[in-house]
């Protein structure tokens, strides 16, 4: 586990500008880069007398912050600075002063918390049968589409006032589609050929034939409209275009289904079930994880406290159950 503690102190400094590394031959010339990485026992560094191999620099450089591993040489100089200062504070017992004490304590105890809380993650066993169960049982989340598409492209119109930064954002993207179109089409008439184009295939037109006619996708038209396949977790479709594509049975045609900048007409040509192979280490991590849930809860349950004099809450502010990633309160 990493800790990422550094005193306000030394944040600040880290947060300066870092001084220039330079040669020893040339005051103003950058620290040439090294082709590979030295020995982990050979010495790179001394630091107020004390010799640093490049295996301590690396442990050390492990346990500061990202924006500190930037310029090893600063953060090395400043892990030292708090070797230094916090060997001082030993020296002075200031850790068994409060709150200091309490303070330290509390720290150890969470970083213990969070450390038995990986532990039961990693080491908790997924149960004989378990993983098989949940496929079955939820079977439609791991269904895909194979589809074909024809694509009715519009000319975006002009966005009127916006009141939130969804709407801006939505009308920026409409602004660049509406700049970057192929098309004077309207988005009114590009509905009523999407419809037609529904009427002639739902009416036996030959498909393929009516992709080569229509669509305006160059990349799904040349695969003679081959959208490729879609999944339920599929983060690249947006949740209503996947909504119109598990709808559909195979060999059925979609109504004209709308998107930014044209309608798509779609044609299911496969709906099947991804094999339990594919997903099987994500439902194992989905079932630690529900595991997990569920034995903190039981710790929640069973370390509520019963309130004997609410007021004395109250007064103290607000208090809510500890949580876990992935995890709703209670």
């Amino acid at each position: 586990m990493k800790v990422f503690l550094i005193p306000a102190i030394l944040a600040a400094t880290l947060a300066a500008q870092p001084p220039t590394i330079t040669s020893p031959g040339n005051p103003q010339a950058p620290q040439p880069t090294p082709d590979a990485a030295p020995a982990a026992d050979r010495v790179v560094a001394t630091v107020d007398g004390h010799d640093v191999t490049y295996g301590e620099l690396r442990s050390m450089l492990a346990m500061t912050p990202p924006a500190a591993q930037r310029d090893p040489q600063y953060a090395l100089q400043n892990i030292f600075i708090m070797r230094y200062l916090a060997g001082e504070g030993e020296k002075l017992k200031l850790g068994e002063r409060s709150p200091l004490k309490e303070e330290l304590e509390f720290q150890r105890m969470n970083i213990m918390a969070e450390a038995m809380l990986n532990y039961q993650r990693e080491t908790s066993a997924v149960p004989d049968g378990a993983i098989e169960a949940y496929y079955k049982a939820n079977s439609a989340k791991y269904e895909q589409a194979r589809i074909k598409v024809i694509y009715i492209a519009f000319k975006p119109g002009v966005t009127g006032a916006v009141s939130s930064p969804e709407e801006l954002a939505r009308a920026a993207q409409a602004a660049l589609a509406q700049a970057h179109s192929g098309t004077d089409r309207s988005e009114s008439q590009a509905k009523s050929l999407a419809e037609e184009v529904v009427k002639k295939a739902r009416g036996g037109a030959d498909f393929l034939a009516l992709v080569e006619q229509y669509s305006e996708d160059p990349t799904t038209k040349s695969a003679q409209g081959d959208f490729g396949v879609i999944k339920h977790d599929s983060t690249s479709y947006p949740e209503d275009l996947k909504k119109a594509v598990f709808a559909l049975e195979n060999g059925k045609i979609s109504d004209p289904v709308r998107q930014a900048t044209g309608f798509y007409v779609i044609r299911m040509e496969e709906k099947s079930t991804q094999p339990l192979s594919e997903v099987a280490v994500e439902i194992g991590q989905t079932v630690r994880q529900e595991s997990l849930g569920a034995w903190f809860q039981g710790l929640n349950q069973r370390f509520k406290p019963e309130i004997k004099d609410p007021g004395a809450f109250v007064q103290s502010g607000a208090s809510g159950n500890l949580q876990i990633p992935g995890q709703p309160g209670k």
